[in-house]
């Protein structure tokens, strides 16, 4: 059986303020070469690690035409939800975002917390789990949010979307060791993403554990500017497992791509978002405007419909301020 991994797509619209290519032609042509590797190997399932759009609510023309590409490899699509694909870092807007949206149709299937989805050949039997993002990922527990039971299955395959390092990361940025997962958990492969750098894959404990990187780069940070975007195909024999990484050939080389004049936006961005939900410690977190307005609504019942458009209103800002 053959799985094959991507994350952080981030599929949007609009071009990001470092890029210098037309980006949403550049991410087409990307999934348009994921598909061809998917039908090339034989996949038997492609698997999203989160983040794939950059925002809850993209235009359903975008999405429409993204989707059309990924969807013509005919075979099933599994994920995970990312702190960029919800409002408010909170799971719970996911049945009012785009996302939640193509999972209420199947046309993805989002792995849900506690629950144990099965693939099988004539061969093998994998066991898919999955964690979303959440506000609380990597500062609490993290054997809650990556160590599941193997059950029932050859192998056990966990897509988490949270910061899960091979090594310690910013001070004040939240994160979660592979030292502090590897004994605990159960799955033969823990799938990362949400750290766009990715990192070399780790045996540890006799389980791998794999992040790619992300399939945009969207920072002018050394390491963004000088990898080549990449995925993972899985292959599952009853002999064992096997894996390889594909660069993507249509990724054009970082300088080629990448502003390196101004500020880095991206960065600054989520450590200012971090450092706003460090203040908070284990309280309420508030971690964008978003979070915000989800706590005045609550506190004064402020209608449904009165707070999606102040939503709507949010996204439209942040696309035009980027």
């Amino acid at each position: 059986m053959k799985l094959l991994y991507l994350t952080d797509t981030h599929i949007r619209g609009s071009n990001p303020r470092n890029r210098t290519d037309d980006f949403p032609a550049t991410l087409r042509l990307k999934l348009q070469e994921v598909a061809d590797i998917a039908v090339s190997e034989k996949a038997d399932a492609i698997l999203h690690g989160g983040d794939l759009f950059d925002l809850p609510t993209p235009e359903f023309p975008l999405v429409s035409g993204c989707m059309r590409i990924l969807m013509s490899v005919g075979i099933p699509i599994y994920a995970v939800a990312g702190n960029h694909d919800m409002y408010a870092y909170s799971p719970d807007t996911l049945d009012r975002t785009m996302l939640g949206f193509l999972s209420n149709l199947n046309i993805i299937s989002l792995l849900q917390p506690e629950e144990r989805l099965y693939l099988s050949d004539d061969r093998v039997r994998v066991q898919l789990t999955g964690q979303h993002f959440h506000h609380a990922i990597d500062r609490r527990d993290p054997v809650l949010d990556y160590c599941v039971d193997k059950v029932d299955c050859d192998f056990a395959v966990h897509m988490a979307h949270g910061m899960l390092l091979n090594k310690p990361f910013f001070k004040d940025t939240p994160y979660t060791l592979i030292e502090q997962v590897a004994p605990f958990t159960e799955a033969d492969v823990t799938l990362g993403s949400h750290a766009h750098f990715g990192y070399p894959e780790v045996w540890a404990e006799g389980k791998l554990f794999i992040n790619p990187g992300s399939v945009v780069r969207l920072s002018h940070q050394p390491v963004d500017i000088n990898r080549l975007p990449r995925i993972v195909v899985l292959d599952f024999e009853p002999t064992g497992l096997t894996f390889r990484y594909i660069s993507l050939q249509s990724a054009r080389p970082g300088r080629e791509v990448i502003d390196l004049s101004g500020p880095d936006v991206s960065r600054t961005r989520e450590e200012c978002i971090t450092g706003l939900a460090g203040t908070y410690g284990e309280g309420p977190v508030v971690r964008d405007l978003k979070g915000t307005l989800d706590d005045v609504s609550e506190k004064r019942t402020v209608s449904r419909a009165v707070k999606d458009e102040a939503l709507r209103l949010i996204d439209k800002y942040r696309r035009d301020a980027e």
